[in-house]
């Protein structure tokens, strides 16, 4: 009998150039390496880079619950966040 799994989609970004990588959940957005993105954290919306595009992973490969990508950057996001 085959043992059912639940596939995620994820994506990595950066919140700084040299950081670590974070996968977060892209939602529906089909996003792009190089990106700028805005990620709803507990501290509030932060700015991102979108450095790995998004696949699809097994459940048991997802570390933990997932920020979410709340959307693409705007041209304010940019010169506010």
């Amino acid at each position: 009998m085959a043992i059912p799994f639940v596939l995620y989609r994820v994506a990595g970004v950066r919140f700084r150039r040299s950081g670590r990588v974070v996968f977060v959940d892209p939602h529906d957005l089909d996003l792009q390496v190089d990106e700028r993105v805005v990620i709803a954290t507990p501290e509030g919306p932060k700015l991102a880079t979108v450095v790995i595009a998004p696949r699809q992973v097994i459940h048991s490969e997802a570390k933990g619950p997932l920020l979410r990508v709340l959307r693409r950057a705007t041209p304010e996001d940019l010169a506010s966040l």
